[in-house]
């Protein structure tokens, strides 16, 4: 079983990661609407990436015998005014991982 902080700060990387996901989703959609297919799929399996390591970390926090939780989503950004502005959004969705900062 995982000490309450250790738990506490993967579930909030569960929610990090999940934002993450949302978020190049929301890219990706702007995208194909807009006619850049192939950026939209690049961002899409970006949005599945970060998706992965979301349930990577949510099955290691039940698997370790605590509970992974399941937490709401901030509606992230529909609307962009170009690709650059895209990619320049995409260079950091998720704040560094806080569970480097623990003893």
């Amino acid at each position: 079983m995982l000490s309450n902080k250790i738990q506490d700060a993967l579930n909030k990387q569960v929610g990090d990661e999940n934002y993450a996901s949302h978020y190049y989703l929301s890219m990706a959609s702007w995208c194909d609407k807009t006619g850049l297919h192939g950026s939209a799929q690049f961002l899409y399996a970006h949005a599945e990436q970060e998706r992965d390591h979301m349930m990577k970390l949510f099955r290691y926090v039940n698997d370790a015998g605590s509970h992974a939780l399941v937490q709401a989503v901030k509606e992230p950004a529909h609307d962009f005014q170009s690709l650059s502005e895209i990619m320049d959004r995409i260079q950091s969705p998720v704040q560094p991982s806080r569970c480097y900062d623990l003893p």
